[in-house]
C-alpha cells in the first residue's frame, strides 16, 4: 500500500515520518494514530520472533468514523522496504462486550513466526473511514 507514515515518539504527539517503532516482547505499545487511506504505522520487532510465542496482536481503538470490509491491512519486508507482502490475520470477535465495556474498532492475531528484528512491519488503512482518528496498539506475545 504507498504510504505515509504516522508514527509519533508520544501517543498524540508530532507524527515523525521517517519513524520506526520497536514491539517488544510481552509489552503493549502505543504505535501511533491513523486517519487516512493510506496512513500507516510502521514498525519491527526487537527480538527474533522465534523467542516470543510466535504472535503478534494489532488493535485499533475506536475512531467515530464508519468503516467498511478490508479497511485495515498488515505488510511486511524483509528487504528494508523495497518491497511488501501482505500478511493474512486472525480476525477477533469485537461485537457483544458484557456490561457495556466499549468495543474496539478492529483486533486480529498475525502469525509472525521465523521473522526477526530484520523485518519491517507497516499496518494501516486501505479503505478510507468517514471521520475520526484511529489509535494503533501492538502486542507481541
Amino acid at each position: 500500500m504507498p504510504s505515509v507514515s504516522k508514527n509519533a515518539l508520544i501517543p498524540g504527539g508530532v507524527v515523525v515520518p521517517t519513524l520506526v517503532t520497536k514491539l517488544p516482547k510481552g509489552r503493549n505499545v502505543n504505535l501511533g494514530s491513523i486517519a487516512a487511506a493510506g496512513d500507516v504505522v510502521t514498525f519491527n520487532i526487537s527480538e527474533p520472533s522465534g523467542d516470543s510465542q510466535g504472535g503478534m496482536v494489532i488493535q485499533v481503538g475506536p475512531g467515530g468514523g464508519t468503516l467498511g470490509a478490508g479497511t485495515f491491512a498488515l505488510e511486511v519486508s524483509i528487504d528494508q522496504g523495497a518491497s511488501w507482502a501482505n500478511m493474512a490475520p486472525l480476525t477477533l470477535a469485537i461485537t457483544g462486550q458484557p456490561g457495556g465495556d466499549t468495543a474496539a474498532t478492529f483486533m486480529a492475531i498475525y502469525t509472525i513466526s521465523g521473522f526477526g528484528s530484520g523485518s519491517l512491519f507497516k499496518f494501516g488503512f486501505v479503505v478510507a473511514p468517514t471521520s475520526g482518528t484511529y489509535p494503533v496498539w501492538g502486542l507481541m506475545g
